[in-house]
C-alpha cells in the first residue's frame, strides 16, 4: 500500500491508495530564494527495468554501515521537492510490500519540510528518503538540514540525495558531507556525480531529468535502502 501525503498551500492531506498510485499536488509553495519550478513530468507508477552505470551510488561520505536496519516491509517516508515527486511512482512500484508516505511538493525547501514534519515526525516510518537541498540557499541550508536530522533522530535510517545544481551544489553538498560525518544513520546518495555523467537526461534547467533520469534517481534510493537500511536482503529494485 502507498500512503500519499499531498501538500497544498502548507496543508497536508493523507490519502490511502491501494497499489502503487501517487497523487501529485497542483499548487506549489510560494517560496522565494532558490526555488526552482518546471519539473519534467514524472514517470508513471509502474515497474520498469533501467540499466545505467551507478556512479557513486552510495557516497563514501555516507555514515557507513553502523546505522540501524529494518525488515524488508518497513515503512518509508519520502520527503522533498519536485525531484521527490518525480520518483514517488517508481519507488512505489519497486516497494509493493512497503507503506510509502510521500510528503513532497514542487519548490519545497528544507526548512519548510522540517516545519511541516515537526508535529508528526515521530509517527513516520523508520526509513527516510530525503530529496531536499535543491531549493535552499546555501546560507540557510545547514541549520535546516540539522533540524531534519534532529527530527529523524538516531533510530531511523536516512538516505539523502546530494544536490545537482551548478550554482549551489558545492556548498550544499559540503554541508551534507559534514552532517553525514556526525550521523552514523545518514547515508548520502551520489546524484550529483550520476547526473553529471548523464547530461542527456536533462533539459533547459539542468536540474529536472527526463523519465530515464527519474528512474535512475529512484534506483539510487532502492539500492541504498536495500544495502544500508534493510535486514535480510533487498528492499526492492527497479532493475
Amino acid at each position: 500500500m502507498v500512503v500519499v501525503a499531498v501538500a497544498v498551500c502548507a496543508t497536508v492531506v493523507t490519502v490511502a491508495a491501494h497499489g502503487p498510485r501517487v497523487a501529485v499536488a497542483a499548487d506549489a509553495d510560494a517560496l522565494g530564494g532558490a526555488a526552482v519550478g518546471g519539473a519534467a513530468s514524472p514517470p508513471a507508477a509502474q515497474p520498469a527495468r533501467q540499466s545505467f552505470d551507478r556512479v557513486n551510488a552510495v557516497s563514501p561520505r555516507s555514515g557507513g554501515l553502523l546505522g540501524p536496519r529494518f525488515p524488508s516491509r518497513a515503512p518509508v517516508l519520502l520527503v522533498g521537492d519536485s525531484l521527490a515527486v518525480g520518483i514517488a511512482g517508481p519507488l512505489a512500484a519497486a516497494w509493493p510490500n512497503r507503506t510509502v508516505t510521500v510528503e513532497a511538493l514542487e519548490g519545497r525547501n528544507t526548512s519548510t519540510s522540517a516545519a511541516l514534519l515537526a508535529d508528526h515526525a515521530s509517527a513516520t516510518g523508520p526509513i527516510w528518503v530525503v530529496s531536499l537541498g535543491t531549493n535552499d540557499l546555501p546560507t540557510d541550508f545547514p541549520a535546516a538540514a540539522r533540524t531534519m536530522m534532529r527530527l529523524a533522530g538516531p533510530s531511523r535510517c536516512v538516505v539523502w540525495y546530494d544536490v545537482h545544481r551548478v550554482d549551489t551544489q558545492d556548498a550544499v553538498n559540503a554541508t551534507l558531507s559534514r552532517l553525514a560525518g556526525r550521523h552514523a544513520n545518514l547515508h548520502l546518495l551520489g546524484w550529483a556525480a550520476l547526473a553529471q555523467a548523464h547530461p542527456e537526461w536533462f533539459g533547459y534547467d539542468g536540474i529536472h531529468p527526463d523519465t530515464a533520469g527519474y528512474l535512475a534517481r529512484a534506483s539510487l534510493a532502492t539500492d541504498a535502502v536495500a544495502q544500508l537500511c534493510t535486514t535480510g536482503g533487498a528492499g526492492g529494485a527497479l532493475g
